[in-house]
């Protein structure tokens, strides 16, 4: 009974239930989950299999972990998407011959990594057709971006190498000596202290650049 007290007050939606899948606990966030009243208690919704009615999706995945969960300390994690339009992670284990059903909803975290892929795909698409060349790196001076006008630049002074394939190498290891002398040491300045530098005008093999960094 101590436990199934403490289930009340856990920060994640909660269900305390059987192995015949009767329902003998639940936090006030589940009963809000599912438009539940409160005042119902327990005794009168003793059945998850009727709880959870409308919740086909969810009740498969507690289908599936019950039959996976052998003993206490087994574990079943899944994904569950509840009216389409809130997501969760649920995490179902079983404890004291019983098993808890905890729900934590990611809706905002997977929303947010949404607009972030959005955003940098149509990034991408801008800066991959633009006439300029676009070399991004991280503070180790290793590519994570480079558009296909900067791949001609680079084969215009001996580098071949794809926009595609250029992600993860270091700029140190293949800039010419020549123009590693002339823009490496101000693109770690430019990396530690935010303030831009222009290069105005570059000569490299007949090849006139204009470079902000």
């Amino acid at each position: 009974m101590k436990f199934q007290l403490k289930i009340k007050h856990f920060p994640f939606i909660t269900f305390l239930f059987s192995r015949e899948l009767k329902l003998t606990d639940a936090n006030r966030k589940a009963f809000a989950l599912f438009n539940i009243d409160i005042k119902d208690e327990i005794n009168k919704i003793s059945d998850l299999e009727k709880c959870l009615k409308t919740e086909k999706l969810l009740l498969n995945e507690i289908y599936k972990g019950k039959n996976l969960i052998i003993k206490e300390g087994d574990s079943y994690n899944f994904n569950w998407n509840f009216s389409s339009k809130r997501f969760f992670e649920g995490y179902l284990f079983l404890y004291e011959k019983n098993y808890i059903l905890m729900l934590y909803e990611i809706t905002h975290t997977r929303e947010t990594i949404e607009i972030f892929i959005e955003s940098r795909n149509y990034l991408e698409n801008i800066i991959s057709n633009i006439s300029t060349g676009v070399l991004a790196v991280d503070k180790e001076l290793k590519i994570t971006l480079m558009n296909k006008f900067q791949e001609k630049i680079f084969s215009k002074i001996g580098l071949e190498i794809s926009f595609i394939d250029s992600v993860g190498i270091c700029l140190e290891d293949i800039l010419p000596d020549s123009l590693k002398r002339k823009i490496v040491g101000k693109m770690k300045k430019v990396l530690s202290t935010g303030k831009e530098i222009v290069i105005p005008e570059l000569n490299i093999k007949k090849l006139i650049l204009r470079i902000l960094i």
